[in-house]
């Protein structure tokens, strides 16, 4: 298959070799080459596309050190926090209290993101 067939099909190359594969085996099944049978297995791209999107965003989702296992748990929340709505410590801890009525301290969330480097990610602007 042409790289640009596959472009246009959103998926990768992996992806499409999968799609032909099975959309080959869902038209045999049918015993029928129809215009109409065809359009019918494209829902195996649409699953094939769902699929490929939560792998990259599995790989895209940063892992953070911390054995606390609240820190773990609401990672995403405290980095979202700190790095985009420029709360502090203190806030954070708050926040947290109130979404989701877990203490955590102060200085465990600032010992999370000096862990981390966050700290110097925000300060150099990046988000």
């Amino acid at each position: 298959m042409k790289k640009g067939c596959i472009i246009n099909l959103g998926i990768s190359i992996k992806g499409s070799n999968e799609f032909l594969k099975r959309a080959s085996g869902f038209l045999s099944a049918r015993n029928n080459f129809s215009q109409k049978n065809f359009l019918e297995c494209f829902f195996i791209l649409d699953e094939i596309k769902k699929r490929e999107a939560e792998e990259l965003a599995e790989v895209k989702k940063v892992q953070y050190n911390s054995r606390n296992i609240y820190i773990v748990k609401y990672q995403e929340k405290i980095v979202d926090l700190y790095m985009n709505k420029k709360y502090g410590y203190l806030k954070i801890s708050k926040q947290i209290k109130l979404d989701h009525n877990i203490l955590i301290p102060k200085s465990t969330i600032e010992r999370f993101i000096k862990t981390n480097n966050l700290d110097e990610e925000r300060k150099n602007g990046k988000s």
